[in-house]
């Protein structure tokens, strides 16, 4: 076999390989259990220093990208209009750059791409990537009220297609706990 030939099997092979990689609706599944997360901080577009528990009593979509991701780029427009659908004080989306540029490689690219609705974080050192046991991003992470993993999604994703809007609003509708020091874990359902 040919050197023409062998490059053209192999690009075959990738194509096929990559074709259903395109953005899908995520198959995201809700773990059995919640997974506890572990602290780190990151920058908002202020320079404030920031961790999850500073969204606390929020529903998060917690997706790892970076501007020079391609699959990040292109799921970054369908992120925005999740955040515009659904964001408000019982949900965010929290879209945390890795770009060790900073900020202005975040502004930028928000700006170039028309991001309207996603506020912008910054992790430019990496270290929520480690702390996450994140290897690959795009990677989302879905986290509940209590700041616990619920599901996770590796790879670029139709963000704001109707089966993810249904996982989301029921994991936001759940019965949210308040405090109660009359019940035995102090916890009680609403």
């Amino acid at each position: 076999m040919d050197t023409k030939r062998i490059g053209v099997l192999f690009l075959s092979m990738m194509a096929v390989t990559f074709a259903g990689q395109a953005m899908a609706a995520p198959a995201m599944k809700l773990y059995d259990a919640p997974w506890p997360v572990l602290s780190f901080r990151f920058t908002d577009a202020t320079r404030h220093t920031l961790s999850l528990a500073d969204f606390g009593g929020r529903v998060l979509l917690l997706n790892l990208w970076a501007t020079w991701c391609i699959p990040c780029r292109k799921e970054m427009p369908s992120l925005d209009r999740l955040q515009a659908r659904l964001g408000g004080p019982a949900f965010h989306v929290l879209a945390l750059s890795q770009d060790k540029a900073g900020d202005d490689a975040v502004k930028r690219f928000f700006r170039n791409v028309g991001i309207h609705h996603l506020r912008r974080y910054v992790d430019s050192t990496g270290r929520s990537a480690n702390v996450l046991g994140v290897f690959v991003i795009p990677t989302t992470l879905l986290i509940d009220w209590e700041g616990r993993e619920i599901g996770r999604y590796v790879g670029a994703a139709d963000w704001d297609s109707p089966a993810v809007i249904a996982l989301i609003r029921r994991v936001v509708d759940a019965p949210y706990p308040t405090r109660d020091p009359g019940t035995e874990n102090g916890l009680r359902y609403e």
